[in-house]
């Protein structure tokens, strides 16, 4: 195969309702006040707004292999894209002090 050559991928995929991370960055926002990421603490501020949505993730605490259903917003963390790569070199996402003990040193 040639670098670039298209290839035909199948899999399943489980994914959450979408509504829920529009839920969870409202609910960070009642909480602090502010958007603020539970792994990094980087601030929504640190960012300029266009890309805050792009930014910003939201992942499940628990795989829903594992468990079916999600929920609500309390079963998700509020990521940024490389906290979220991160994390997943784990099998099972860690606690947030765990994960900035490992990340932080």
């Amino acid at each position: 195969m040639s670098e670039g050559e298209k290839k035909l991928l199948q899999h399943f995929k489980r994914e959450r309702r979408p509504q829920l991370r529009d839920m969870k960055l409202k609910s960070v926002m009642r909480e602090l006040g502010f958007l603020q990421l539970e792994y990094c603490g980087t601030a929504a501020e640190a960012h300029p707004p266009e890309y805050r949505k792009s930014v910003f993730e939201v992942d499940n605490r628990r795989l829903l292999s594992e468990a079916s259903t999600i929920n609500g917003v309390d079963d998700l963390a509020f990521l940024c894209a490389n906290c979220h790569r991160t994390i997943h070199v784990d099998a099972e996402m860690p606690a947030v002090d765990v994960f900035c003990r490992k990340l932080h040193g």
